[in-house]
């Protein structure tokens, strides 16, 4: 899995990576929290898929938009 966290801020992350590597971490990172919280915190976020040429602060954008729909 290769992933790089671009941003961490308060309860944010913003990751980027290829889109297997990025569920694959969402997953895992779901997962850690549950048994962390004890299962009294969950996640709400958004993925997106982009070509690699696409501009980051668009992903950025988009992505966080996507996250506040899941809520």
């Amino acid at each position: 899995m290769e992933i790089a966290i671009v941003y961490a801020g308060g309860d944010d992350l913003f990751i980027l990576g290829a889109w297997d590597d990025v569920l694959k971490a969402a997953m895992k990172i779901e997962k850690e929290l549950c048994k962390y919280t004890q299962g009294t915190l969950t996640l709400s976020g958004g993925i997106g898929v982009y070509s690699s040429g696409s501009p980051v602060h668009v992903m950025a954008e988009e992505s966080s938009e996507l996250e506040e729909q899941s809520k």
